[in-house]
Formats: C-alpha cells, sequence, structure tokens
C-alpha cells in the first residue's frame, strides 16, 4: 500500500462511490505545483504568441500534453495521480487515458456547461474517474466545478440537451469545494459536472485534469468526440491499446 492510499480514508472512497465526486485534501506538494504552473506558462505563453490563437490565452484548454512535454509526462508516471485514481475506483490495476489543461483568467466569465464525460469517450465501464488538480486557490467565484450529487447513479448520458440544473437546484443536492493549490477532485465517468464564468478581477484558475480508467474498461465505437482517443480498426468491447494508454505503476 502507498503512502498516498493511506491518506486517503475509507471514508473518502465511499462518499465518491455515493456523491459522485469528492475533494482531497494536500495530497500533492509544492514541489508538483511549481513544475505543473511553469509547465501550463510554456503553453500558454506559446499559443499567446499564435495571432490565430491568441484569443484563447483568456479561456485555455489543452490535450494530450503528455506525449510530447515531458514534465507533463513525469506527472502522469511520478505523482500520486494514479494511486489517488486507483484507490477510488478499487481499480486492481490503472490506466492513464489523457491529460486536459484549464485555465480562466480573470474575468473570463463564460461558464463551463452542465455535462458528465463519458458521452464524449469512446469507452465503457464502471471503473472512469478524473483527477482535477488546483494549481490556484480556487473557489465558486473563480469557476470552480460543482457537481450534482449521486448523478453518476443515473447511467444515464447528457447528451447535447441537459437538464437546466441550475433553474431546479432545489431539486438536487449540489457540492462544491473552496480549493488550495494541491488539493484535488475526484469525480467518477457519469457525475454531471459544470462551473461558472471566473467572476474575479486578479485570480487565475488553472487546473490540470487526469483522466483514469480500471480494469474493466473496453473500447466503445463512436462517431464524435476527442479524434485522438479514437482507435481505427478497434471494436466494441475490445481492450484499449496499451502503447497509447498505458497502465501506471501506484506509488
Amino acid at each position: 500500500m502507498t503512502s498516498t492510499s493511506l491518506e486517503i480514508s475509507e471514508n473518502d472512497v465511499l462518499a465518491f462511490e455515493r456523491q459522485g465526486a469528492v475533494c482531497l485534501r494536500g495530497l500533492f506538494d509544492a514541489d508538483w505545483i511549481a513544475r505543473l504552473r511553469a509547465a501550463v506558462e510554456r503553453r500558454v505563453q506559446a499559443v499567446a504568441a499564435n495571432p490565430s490563437k491568441r484569443a484563447a490565452h483568456f479561456s485555455f484548454t489543452e490535450l494530450f500534453m503528455w506525449r510530447e512535454d515531458p514534465e507533463f509526462s513525469a506527472f502522469v508516471f511520478e505523482s500520486p495521480a494514479a494511486a489517488i485514481a486507483a484507490r477510488m475506483m478499487r481499480a486492481k490495476s490503472v490506466r492513464f487515458y489523457f491529460d486536459q489543461l484549464f485555465l480562466k483568467e480573470p474575468g473570463m466569465m463564460e461558464p463551463s456547461p452542465w455535462h458528465n464525460d463519458l458521452p464524449f469517450w469512446p469507452i465503457q465501464g464502471a471503473k472512469v474517474c478524473s483527477v482535477w488538480l488546483a494549481l490556484d486557490v480556487v473557489t465558486k467565484a473563480t469557476s470552480g466545478l460543482e457537481y450534482v450529487a449521486g448523478s453518476q447513479r443515473w447511467e444515464k448520458i447528457m447528451g447535447d440537451a441537459p437538464p437546466d440544473f441550475d433553474a431546479e437546484r432545489d431539486r438536487y443536492e449540489m457540492l462544491n469545494w473552496d480549493m488550495q493549490p494541491g488539493d484535488c477532485l475526484v469525480h467518477h465517468g457519469l457525475t454531471v459536472h459544470g462551473a461558472g464564468g471566473n467572476t474575479s478581477l486578479d485570480t487565475r484558475r488553472r487546473a490540470l485534469a487526469t483522466r483514469w480508467i480500471g480494469e474493466d474498461v473496453v473500447y466503445r465505437e463512436k462517431d464524435r468526440g476527442h479524434a485522438q482517443l479514437l482507435v481505427d480498426g478497434l471494436k466494441t468491447g475490445e481492450a484499449l491499446p496499451p502503447d497509447r494508454f498505458p497502465e501506471v505503476a501506484v506509488r
């Protein structure tokens, strides 16, 4: 058992299973935060220097950094993220699916709409989760994530027209947490979530989401989603190729 798993209690795992999302405090140390902030800044500056992409500097997302950036690759294979995912999913083994960077600059008011993740991913299985690591102080005002508690148990794909959860808040239990750098959220692939805009005038919201899958996950043919997740020639029910989606040793 790793030191990370010792810091995650059985109550944390039960809360994840019941609610579909939990906040875990302080599992990533200051060194990881500093390394990732520097790596994020490199990516953002590269986009800002490109006139055709300059508008994205204020609301920025990028995927699959680990395939070309050694700092993001090191995070996948050396950080506590794999151990956190394995513990929360009660997985016998854990494979890395992909990484995704999110940045909202101060005053970036565009919300992130309500959704769940699995409709966009060509996989099926119960053991699917994201580890969303805060690189800045996060509050609801700075576009912290909000979850509909228990929505992973609906086993419902939200699709392109989700219910108006904001208009019917009294019908649901909503979850959100203030976070410090090094805290992380873990949510199931079917948990409904969204976020408001960043209403702060001086606080960025940088976060790195890593996506993880357990031993029951297989491919599901589909015609939409992130193109780099589609696998030519693979049929529904077949195992994902380990060279593209590697198993990660739990530390």
